[in-house]
């Protein structure tokens, strides 16, 4: 008797079908029965090559629930249907052995980024493209993965970060401010699943790429970090995950958590009110003074102070530059990378105050956007300076102006209505869209 899955390949991408693979053997050699499948166009990345199915009189079987369920079949071929999103499904040592990649695409990916495996590496694998707002999926902002990072390795600067993504302009405009950052930008997706299982800790998304990053990469002293859900809580009602993430991963909640600036103070340019939220929503700190109406001498000596003008920045620019003032004690200031990112408040703040996440608007980004530029766009001076705020301040800028230590960010602002590409690019985005899902629903209807 014979097990198959025919709809692979048709049933969702590269995740979905390491799942619907490995279910189907674990189920086979539980009900001893052989397995096989059709050519699969990733086959020629692995060592081992499936057995192929043959033609044969099979039996649908759809799977009763997203939990897992033991299946016990008949002596029969059958064809299986459905997503079987659980470890517990699988027959673990085969499983390895048929996604076992082979040397040559190991040795590509190594070629690429040859001084990663130097240190011991953590993998971040963020999922964005239609798990943004989709309402089955558990929402993760850019804090999950930050607070992660900070909480399960805080030596984690000792570490070569990778980060994996269907969007790397985001996690660029996020990661970027970090020396030991690296971003696989420049492998395919099955590249970046080799890649990946080399690695030797996770921290993932809730995508079923991301579960197969840490899983074919999971060593015995790997830490994997995993979301607190997977689905949202009206989807769970219907399809309960409560296998879907085995359970010796570690689980970050990351509700109701901020970044954690420290002992610090912050201050802006302006009274901005999209600035101060921005602020508050993201970031645990001091006091934030508004330049423009806070009195010198009002000012706290004895914590550091981190001015960001009127720049919206990356939430690890923050928190790198916090602790770089706080360890240290010496001044520095942050640079910008690329051009400065411009919004409007009037068509683009409620984009914004979803996640108060600014990487969103990181699609109008140039092509020139990883230049390096001499724009200040934070100071920070330690505790415990003397004088006036200001010319204390004035005097950290460029390399030529006293600062001891440099960072480069990317960064943003939000202002007039007149500030309108990034609304502008969404509008055409959405109308592409709209007008494919249209000319497909009009070619089925003249093939129906």
């Amino acid at each position: 008797m014979l097990l198959t899955f025919s709809k692979l390949e048709r049933k969702g991408h590269l995740g979905n079908q390491l799942f619907q693979i490995a279910s189907t053997i674990g189920i086979a050699v539980k009900n001893k029965q052989a397995y096989g499948f059709k050519p699969w166009s990733y086959q020629s990345f692995f060592k081992h090559p499936l057995p192929l199915a043959e033609t044969l009189d099979y039996e649908v079987f759809e799977e009763q629930a997203f939990h897992y369920e033991a299946i016990e079949l008949e002596a029969k071929h059958y064809d299986l249907d459905g997503w079987f999103q659980s470890e517990y499904y699988f027959d673990t040592k085969l499983t390895k052995k048929y996604f076992a990649f082979n040397d040559a695409i190991i040795h590509k990916v190594k070629h690429v980024y040859p001084e990663v495996f130097l240190k011991p590496t953590i993998l971040i694998s963020i999922r964005r493209g239609d798990f943004v707002d989709h309402p089955d999926y558990f929402q993760l902002p850019i804090s999950y993965y930050l607070n992660a990072l900070f909480y399960h390795f805080e030596d984690w600067e000792a570490h070569h970060i990778v980060v994996a993504s269907d969007d790397i302009a985001y996690c660029k405009f996020h990661f970027s401010v970090l020396p030991n950052v690296y971003f696989l930008e420049d492998l395919s997706g099955i590249e970046q699943l080799c890649f990946a299982s080399l690695c030797q800790h996770f921290i993932i998304s809730n995508s079923t790429f991301s579960w197969w990053c840490a899983w074919l990469g999971e060593q015995t002293d790997s830490k994997i970090v995993r979301p607190l859900y997977n689905f949202t809580a009206a989807k769970n009602a219907v399809d309960n995950d409560k296998d879907y993430f085995p359970k010796r991963w570690l689980v970050y909640d990351h509700l109701a958590t901020k970044i954690d600036l420290g002992n610090i103070n912050l201050m802006i340019a302006h009274d901005d009110a999209v600035l101060v939220e921005y602020m508050r929503s993201n970031f645990n700190y001091g006091e934030l003074y508004i330049k423009t109406h806070t009195p010198d001498d009002s000012i706290e000596r004895d914590k550091a102070l981190v001015d960001v003008g009127r720049y919206l920045l990356p939430p690890l620019t923050l928190s790198v530059v916090a602790k770089h003032i706080i360890d240290t004690q010496e001044p520095l200031s942050v640079l910008l990378k690329g051009r400065l990112l411009k919004t409007s408040k009037r068509l683009d703040y409620g984009v914004l105050k979803r996640q108060f996440d600014y990487g969103i608007f990181s699609r109008i980004f140039e092509p020139n956007y990883n230049v390096r530029r001499s724009k200040v766009i934070c100071k920070a001076i330690p505790r415990g300076f003397n004088g006036n705020t200001t010319d204390a301040l004035d005097v950290i800028g460029t390399s030529t102006r006293g600062t001891t230590t440099q960072y480069y960010s990317y960064a943003g602002t939000m202002g007039t209505i007149f500030q309108f590409k990034y609304y502008l690019a969404v509008q055409r985005h959405t109308t592409i869209r709209a007008v494919k899902k249209m000319v497909k629903t009009v070619l089925n209807i003249r093939r129906s």
